[in-house]
This record gives structure tokens, C-alpha cells and sequence, in this order.
């Protein structure tokens, strides 16, 4: 294994003299090195930008903004000449290693590392030390305010795991919330930040603590203490994911029925783009539903089609949610275990069955018997309205449509015991004025659509 670990760090070398930023070979990142904190050292802790958040946050006075900038100056500029220096002695070290020395390479290439990140941490402390003496007494209060938001903005985004990056109080901002209701829900926001900011503590506490063991791994190829510590990062990360999950719930509950869904989607989506996506196929029902010539039978079972459309495709969702839930630390850990196995010349495991890319596939399935139900529901002069439904109608259907009587059976689209998660256009249709009732032809609503839907 020491022979693996020194071949790859002369590869790293000579990485690092070609681009100075990646350094690791992918079998090294893919066990250990992505979780070692490499890349941080790379990374500024304040750019330009956060002058606009000190300013929002502290509520700086006209006269202490061109001070800020001032030290925001000064800060890039010792940070641009420490990791210049630090740059230097990786390449000084890169050069012994491409010309065959230092056989302790990994760990040479260490040290220039931990001193650099040592100084990295001092040189953003005096930046931040020469804030606080500029601050009143009130401002002063706002500082914690200021450090988490700087955690969600800069920390937050390391995530690996879905569910576990999002920010919500960025969500509710890009849903245009109503003022007067995010102050209603402003207890139930300040619970958020404050217990994700437990959650990014925690996770960067036990990340920090677990790289001296992936550090190790790559230096000594100690790789049960590499997975050890991968095992540790992993955990951290759940546990922030299952904070976001929580408040996705508190924060709808919140928010009340209307904006409360309407925030719940736009979270889940956030939070989970591979189980929630756009559901292009409600501009069908909405073509369906703009036709003038639909009878009261065709329209109530139009609505019944949508229904039990919304209502598969939430099931399938949350199935979706669920798999990524527990699939994605496993695969984490498997991935790590395959490139360990490869280091050491050895056969990987087999790689577990793709659980959801076997379930995602269902989408395809229930907007298929939707279209089906659909056509079997239309008349053809009808269909000719909604050509999307007609490149696979079958003229077979023509006879049967032409009555423009229809049956009530969508067909399997899944366990319908799931409740409904008030995506689309779910709610019952109302007659003008708002009043309960029978079919009519409800507003155009549903989810936000990205393209037509494309039925083939």
C-alpha cells in the first residue's frame, strides 16, 4: 500500500506544477481526499462580496462602510500573498518529488499544508478583530447573526448528501414571501438558523476532527482509520439533513395552507432535485381542460385523471425522497471501499442495485397511463386540439372516443395510501366566486413548468 500511496503522491506532484489547485489523484480523492480538507486551503474565508452581508446584517453606518472595504482590502491582500507563499513551497516540494526524491512525499507535502491553514485562520481572525473595533455596542449584539449567516453561505454549500445543502431561509426569499407573513413565522425562522447553525457547527467540528484520520490513511495507508473517519464525516452529515428535513415541515406548518405549500415544494425541490422535478405534464391537463366543446362527464373525469395523476406522482416522490435518504451514505462508504479495493490491486464489490434510478423511472410510466386515460376520455376532433396526446393515440381508440364517454380507471400508478403533498394543482376545483361545488374549469395553476412535456 505504501508503494500506491508514494506513486500517488508523485501524480499529485505533478498535478499541483500543472494547475496548482487539485491535489489528488481520483483514486485518492475518491477514498479520502475529498473529505480531507484540501480544497479549504484554496478557498478565501472572505471575498468582496461580503461586504454587502456585513452591511445588511451589522446595519453599518455611511461612514464605516468605506472602512470595512478598506480592511475587506487588506485582508485579500495578505491572503493573496500567503497562499502565493504557500503555492511556492508545493512546488518547490513538487519539483524534488518529479525528480525522484523524498520517499516520505505525502507527509512532506503535508506540512506546507498545516502551516498554511494555521496562518489562513490567523490572517481572517485580525480581518475580523478589525471589524469588531469599528462596531457600537449594537452592531456588536448582531455579530453572532453575521457568523451564521456567513456559515450557511460559505459551509452550508460543502454538502454531499441531497437534502442536506439546502437553505431555507434562502428558499422563503425566493418565493417572494409576504412580509407580514415571514414576521408572523419569524420564531419559527430564528429556530431554523438556529439549530442549522448547530448542524453546521457540528458537522465542521467532526470534519475537522475525522481529517487527521483521512490524513493519515493517505500517508501511511491505514485505511480502516480512513474510513473510520469518512464513517464519522457521513454521520455529521445525516444528522444536518434529518435539522433540514424538521424545518421543511416547522417552517410549512408555519406558514399556513396556502403559502405553507407553496414554500414546502419549492423546499423539497431545493433540497431534493433528483425525487422533486417540475411537472411539465400539467400543461396537458391545462390544454385538456381549455377545450369548450367537454362535457360535464368529460370534465369531471378529466379532473379525476389530474387527481389521481398528482396524487402517483407524490407517492412516487416520496418513495424517491426516502431511497435517496438511505442510499446515499451507503454509497458514499461503497464508493470509498471500491477505490480502496483497487489501490490494493484487489476486485471491488459489487456495486448495490441502483434502487432509484429503478423507481424514477415509474415517472415516465404515470404520465404514459395519464396520457392514455386522457385520450381514452377525448373525442379525435377533441384530440386535435392537444397534439401532445395525439403522437401516440391509436386510431384503434377513434370509435370508443367518438362518444365521448369514458370509464373512471387510471390504472396502477402506484400505492395511493401516501398523502396528498399539495404539488400541482391538487385542491377541488371551485365554481366562479370561490364557492364549492361540482366540476368547473378550474384556474390555470399547478407547478411551474420548465418545458412542454414531450410525450413519445
Amino acid at each position: 500500500m505504501k508503494t500506491v500511496i508514494r506513486s500517488i503522491s508523485r501524480a499529485m506532484a505533478l498535478t499541483l506544477v500543472a494547475s496548482l489547485a487539485p491535489l489528488l489523484t481520483s483514486s485518492a480523492n475518491a477514498q479520502f481526499g475529498g473529505e480531507a480538507g484540501f480544497r479549504k486551503a484554496f478557498q478565501p474565508d472572505y471575498l468582496a462580496r461580503d461586504a454587502e452581508l456585513l452591511n445588511e446584517i451589522l446595519a453599518l453606518e455611511e461612514w464605516q462602510k468605506p472602512i470595512v472595504e478598506v480592511l475587506l482590502d487588506d485582508y485579500q491582500t495578505d491572503y493573496r500573498a500567503g497562499e502565493a507563499s504557500f503555492r511556492n513551497r508545493l512546488m518547490d516540494i513538487s519539483g524534488q518529488l518529479a525528480a525522484g526524491g523524498q520517499d516520505d512525499a505525502m507527509r512532506q507535502l503535508l506540512v506546507p499544508f498545516q502551516e498554511w491553514e494555521l496562518e489562513k485562520s490567523k490572517i481572517a481572525k485580525r480581518f475580523e478583530d478589525d471589524v469588531r473595533i469599528q462596531l457600537s455596542d449594537d452592531q456588536t449584539a448582531r455579530w453572532p447573526a453575521l457568523e451564521r449567516a456567513l456559515r450557511r453561505e460559505k459551509i452550508l454549500p460543502d454538502s454531499v448528501l441531497s437534502g442536506e445543502g439546502v437553505d431555507l431561509i434562502l428558499v422563503s426569499k425566493q418565493i417572494d414571501l409576504p412580509l407580514d407573513l415571514r414576521r408572523g413565522a419569524e420564531e419559527a425562522f430564528l429556530a431554523y438558523e438556529l439549530q442549522l447553525d448547530d448542524g453546521l457547527t457540528a458537522r465542521d467540528l467532526k470534519a475537522g476532527e475525522a481529517q487527521a484520520d483521512l490524513r493519515e490513511a493517505l500517508i501511511g495507508g491505514d485505511t480502516a482509520r480512513g474510513l473510520s473517519g469518512l464513517g464519522k464525516i457521513l454521520d455529521s452529515r445525516v444528522a444536518l439533513r434529518i435539522v433540514q428535513d424538521r424545518h421543511i415541515e416547522e417552517l410549512t406548518a408555519a406558514l399556513g395552507a396556502e403559502w405553507g405549500a407553496t414554500f414546502r415544494q419549492a423546499a423539497l425541490r431545493a433540497a431534493y432535485p433528483k425525487a422533486y422535478r417540475a411537472r411539465t405534464f400539467m400543461t396537458v391537463f391545462e390544454q385538456v381542460l381549455a377545450i369548450d366543446s367537454l362535457t360535464e362527464e368529460q370534465l369531471s373525469a378529466v379532473l379525476e385523471t389530474r387527481d389521481q395523476y398528482v396524487l402517483a406522482m407524490d407517492t412516487l416522490e416520496a418513495k424517491l425522497r426516502t431511497i435517496l435518504q438511505r442510499e446515499e451514505p451507503e454509497r458514499e462508504l461503497a464508493t470509498a471501499n471500491a477505490a480502496t479495493a483497487r489501490a490494493r490491486g484487489e476486485s471491488p464489490a459489487t456495486k448495490p442495485a441502483d434502487t432509484f434510478r429503478i423507481e424514477a423511472a415509474r415517472r415516465e410510466t404515470i404520465q404514459d397511463e395519464a396520457a392514455t386515460r386522457l385520450r381514452d376520455i377525448l373525442t379525435p376532433e377533441q384530440l386535435e386540439q392537444v397534439p401532445v396526446l395525439l403522437k401516440r393515440s391509436s386510431p384503434g381508440k377513434a370509435d370508443e372516443r367518438s362518444s365521448g364517454k369514458v370509464n373512471n380507471r387510471f390504472g396502477d400508478a402506484g400505492d395511493q395510501s401516501h398523502s396528498n403533498t399539495n404539488f400541482g394543482d391538487t385542491g377541488r376545483p371551485t365554481r366562479p366566486g370561490g364557492a364549492p361545488g361540482g366540476p368547473a374549469r378550474p384556474p390555470r395553476g399547478g407547478a411551474p413548468m420548465d418545458a412542454p412535456p414531450t410525450i413519445e
